[in-house]
């Protein structure tokens, strides 16, 4: 039985190895995740290309990827503070709407 994927990257939890390998408990993760949540970005300008962990590549605009590595760098610093404010208030930060509804559409 072949499933075909709806993108190319996939995310999983755990890996093990019988006759085969298997991975158990997958989701299908989108490029815009992969630049929110995945390793360090860099930008290569001339090729229209952003490098995720140094292994991922995506066929993007520079500009959006350095949109996105801005955008990331604001999530961590929000992130970050809701880690040390434990009364954060997080259902009226604009930054995580927008970032919801950016993943929503994709």
């Amino acid at each position: 039985y072949k499933k075909v994927l709806d993108g190319e990257w996939v995310a999983f939890h755990e890996k093990f190895a019988t006759s085969r390998v298997f991975v158990s408990s997958t989701s299908m993760v989108t490029p815009f995740s992969l630049m929110l949540f995945g390793g360090s970005i860099a930008i290569d300008h001339l090729e229209r290309k952003a490098i995720i962990d140094d292994r991922i590549v995506l066929n993007i605009a520079a500009q959006t990827g350095l949109m996105f590595r801005e955008l990331r760098h604001k999530l961590t610093a929000l992130l970050n503070e809701i880690i040390e404010v434990s009364d954060a208030n997080l259902k009226h930060d604009t930054l995580i709407d927008g970032i919801v509804k950016l993943l929503s559409c994709e």
